[in-house]
């Protein structure tokens, strides 16, 4: 049995927040290869054999350990943007909001819980040891989350390690490259402050970064 881990609800428990119910289209589970289970639950397999991910009507979701999903929604040969999520649900919901034409030329990529090694290889493997340019990135991050900022801070130098510590009942990133120290907060996540509190220029990654909470944090879905 493989290790799982719970992840947290993609939206806030705030009282003045005003839900939309949204209906989940049967094309779009279709697309991210999903299932309705018995119990009412969706489930997804990986892009690893025997990885899963099931998310469950109050839109929590678990998962294995390694489990990722690449997507390509139009199956495009050209490739010029990627779209990187943390966790499934988000990525369903964003895409019937945004609709299918925001997705051409681009691929979905659900980096999973510690899956950031198999999509530092995928891009190495397809973009780097090719010497073609990799795609632009789309980060879109949960409320407090940094697993996608992780990602990019192992793209762009292997020296550099980090973790998450609290204060105040706050989530930070604490970041040690060589003799820096820096610690950012959630909205302080941005590719230019931490490339020049680093001093590092990186000129390889286009990264753009988003806050989901400000895009679909009053939606929610229905099936």
């Amino acid at each position: 049995m493989k290790k799982i881990a719970e992840n947290q609800p993609l939206f806030p428990e705030e009282d003045n927040i005003k839900f939309i119910a949204m209906q989940l289209d049967l094309e779009t589970l279709q697309l991210f290869e999903g299932k309705i289970s018995e119990g009412g639950n969706l489930y997804f397999s990986g892009s690893n054999e025997n990885s899963w991910c099931i998310v469950y009507r109050d839109f929590t979701s678990i998962e294995t350990e390694d489990f990722y999903k690449i997507i390509n929604p139009f199956g495009d040969m050209l490739i010029y943007n990627m779209y990187c999520f943390r966790y499934i649900q988000e990525a369903i919901l964003f895409f019937q909001v945004k609709k299918e034409g925001y997705f051409r030329n681009s691929r979905i990529i659900i980096s999973g819980i510690k899956s950031n090694q198999f999509i530092t290889s995928y891009l190495h493997r397809n973009y780097i040891q090719n010497k073609q340019n990799i795609p632009k990135l789309h980060f879109f991050h949960s409320l407090e989350n940094f697993d996608l900022v992780a990602l990019y801070l192992e793209l762009l130098d292997k020296g550099i390690t980090c973790r998450i510590v609290k204060y105040n009942n706050k989530n930070f990133l604490k970041i040690q490259y060589g003799s820096i120290q820096i610690q950012l907060g959630f909205e302080q996540i941005s590719k230019s402050r931490i490339c020049f509190l680093l001093g590092i220029n990186d000129q390889k990654y286009s990264i753009r970064n988003y806050y989901l909470s400000r895009y679909i944090a009053s939606q929610s879905l229905l099936w």
